[in-house]
């Protein structure tokens, strides 16, 4: 395929096995043309499109335009999708709800984690319920007392994604103090009993497999 005067833009998504940008090709009629994504080597052209999102809670509906798909997939317990966006970057989706994006999640993720470890005297032993992204367990990896934190995510497909479309996110996993358990987190906590310094909830609205968490 011949793409003439190619502009290749500032944002480029890589992971194992491919990677998105947003490059765009340009006719010499000054026309664009579809974005480029490069995954196993192959080359495809992908036509932006626009994503709305309704807001679960409120009558509110957010636009996202020039987005691409960059990956799909439906879990036994919801939908996960990855978008690709210009200034966003990749754009973690679940349910057809933006969870996170690379350009701001740091917003969320310092301020759920760090404003509770910094009450604590001595934050030893954390527990995160939800938090697949690995956001919030990067971010709580950061204190040095830190000696075990323990990731109760209900959805194993949510941790597999965010590995292979988000490394930076989910970097934490690969941390000898981190241990993931697969499982309901309301369940998990039934029978605890001050086994955890610190409890961080990191899920998404209370609504599906996530509506028990409130």
């Amino acid at each position: 395929i011949l793409l003439p005067e190619l502009f290749i833009g500032d944002q480029i998504l890589i992971y194992p096995g491919g990677a998105y940008t947003t490059a765009y090709a340009s006719n010499f009629n000054g026309m664009s043309i579809p974005k480029t994504y490069m995954v196993w080597n192959k080359l495809f052209i992908m036509q932006p499109k626009e994503f709305y999102e309704q807001e679960n809670l409120s009558p509110i509906i957010y636009k996202y335009s020039d987005v691409v798909e960059v990956f799909s997939s439906i879990s036994s317990l919801q939908k996960i999708q990855v978008l690709g966006h210009p200034y966003f970057g990749a754009i973690l989706v679940l349910d057809d709800v933006v969870q996170l994006t690379e350009k701001d999640e740091f917003f969320y993720h310092e301020m759920l984690t760090h404003v509770p470890l910094m009450a604590h005297p001595k934050p030893e032993r954390v527990l995160i319920l939800g938090g697949g992204d690995g956001g919030t367990l990067r971010e709580t990896l950061k204190h040095n007392s830190v000696k075990t934190v323990t990731i109760v995510e209900i959805d194993h497909e949510v941790v597999s994604v965010a590995k292979r479309f988000f490394p930076k996110i989910a970097e934490g996993f690969d941390d000898p103090r981190a241990c993931l358990v697969y499982m309901d987190g309301c369940k998990y906590v039934e029978d605890l009993e001050n086994e955890f310094d610190v409890i961080i909830v990191d899920g998404p609205d209370p609504l599906g497999p996530a509506q028990n968490l409130l």
